[in-house]
C-alpha cells in the first residue's frame, strides 16, 4: 500500500457491492494479515485499498 495514513469512509447509502474472487500470493496475504493485526483495519478493507491503488497505477500507464 502506498499510503501510511489510511482513511476509510462509510459507504454511501443506496450504493451496491460487487463481489469477485481473486487469488493472492501467500507472502502478500501474510503481509496483509500483519498489517491487519498492527492496525485493526479489516482484511477486506486493506485488500480493497491495495486493489484501488493498483487500478489507479494501471490507469496511469494507458
Amino acid at each position: 500500500m502506498k499510503n501510511k495514513s489510511i482513511a476509510f469512509y462509510k459507504k454511501p447509502e443506496g450504493t451496491d457491492s460487487i463481489y469477485r474472487s481473486i487469488v493472492l500470493r501467500k507472502n502478500f496475504y501474510d503481509e496483509l494479515i500483519k498489517i491487519k493485526n498492527q492496525t485493526g483495519i479489516s482484511f477486506s478493507r486493506l485488500l480493497n485499498k491495495c486493489i484501488k491503488d493498483f487500478l489507479e497505477d494501471y490507469k496511469k500507464e494507458f
